[in-house]
């Protein structure tokens, strides 16, 4: 499948001028970026037509997501991107699933004795590294090297999760080594403070939140995860461009036993289906977000399993994006956000 990158290094057509119509500005990892669905069925092409359905006028949705990325580097991108392209509001997709661990791997930053988040200055590992060097595949920098995943670039783009193919079924990871992983990186990161990082794409689910929310990596990574939301909304409060958060589900949670993981891990009395969405959620709304929880309405499809790939692929399908920018749509028009006077400018 081909997917095409326009010259402002976003996915889609070129972008208009700001003032022609409404635009909204979506942030977001491989969900939003939509590797593996056509540009029409991408959640961020679909919120714009439901937007501009209800809202009457043109929508322009800038889609702003990135392979393997968390929220935490939204935040080194977000105030240079909020001046030059002058969204009307910004959409955060943040997945449930795994950007909890994306905040520990990325080593962008740290909770300080007073709670607030502490910016680090991270180093690349030499594999990381090499795969960045002008040398390599004729680019140069992490955007030109995520450019060249859309493009096809064959070989080590596979390897590094970036193929524009959906990958066969991976192995099934037992509770006890998803457990075992999480401490890992919690030690690695957070108490011995390597600045070194070395892995951005395998990104596997954040079993320590949803199961052992009571443990040290558990506490640390929701404690990240309000850091990292406190820090956007003060950068969107400050730009006077409004916020608003949307929270997906992972397939684990939502389905009866997708992937067959469930029947596969022994019983876990802290594990509650809705606590990966709920440590997004509720630090977000405490911030006074606007927040739309996918959870519920996911859970409570006629057939969860229905929104999401088959074949080891958890990410949601054009279904799943359907729904997702239909809720979002509604809940920007339900906050005055569709209106024809742009709410920055309120």
């Amino acid at each position: 499948m081909r997917v095409d990158i326009n010259d402002q290094g976003y996915r889609g057509k070129a972008l208009g001028s700001p003032d022609a119509g409404l635009r909204l500005l979506v942030y977001g990892d491989s969900f939003v970026a939509g590797e593996f669905s056509p540009l029409a069925e991408t959640y961020a092409q679909q919120l714009a037509d439901e937007a501009q359905t209800l809202s009457g006028q043109p929508v322009e949705t800038i889609n702003a997501g990135l392979v393997g990325s968390g929220p935490d580097q939204v935040i080194r991108r977000m105030p240079a991107e909020l001046e030059a392209l002058e969204p009307d509001a910004v959409v955060l997709v943040i997945t449930s699933g795994n950007d909890f661990g994306d905040l520990v791997r990325n080593k962008l930053y740290r909770i300080g004795p007073d709670g607030r988040l502490v910016e680090r200055t991270p180093t690349l590992g030499p594999g990381l590294r090499r795969m960045i060097e002008p040398g390599w595949l004729s680019y140069s920098g992490l955007g030109r090297l995520w450019r060249a995943a859309w493009r096809g670039a064959p070989l080590r783009l596979r390897e590094a999760g970036l193929s524009s193919q959906p990958p066969g079924p991976p192995p099934r990871p037992r509770a006890p080594a998803l457990l075992t992983r999480a401490r890992a990186e919690y030690q690695n990161s957070l108490v011995d403070d390597d600045p070194v990082v070395r892995n951005l794409f395998d990104d596997l689910y954040d079993a320590d939140v949803s199961l052992k929310p009571k443990s040290e990596s558990a506490q640390a990574k929701r404690a990240l995860m309000a850091g990292v939301l406190a820090e956007i909304e003060r950068i969107t409060r400050e730009a006077s461009v409004p916020l608003l958060i949307v929270v997906v589900p992972s397939p684990i949670d939502v389905t009866a036993d997708h992937f067959g993981l469930l029947a596969r891990w022994p019983r876990f009395p802290g594990y509650q289906r809705e606590a990966l969405t709920r440590a997004i959620a509720e630090p977000a709304r405490g911030l006074g977000i606007p927040v739309v929880d996918l959870f519920g309405p996911m859970q409570t499809a006629p057939d969860p399993s229905a929104l999401f790939f088959a074949r080891g692929n958890d990410h949601w399908n054009a279904q799943g994006q359907s729904m997702a920018a239909r809720l979002t749509a509604e809940r920007l028009g339900a906050l005055g956000w569709l209106d024809a006077e742009s709410p920055a400018s309120d």
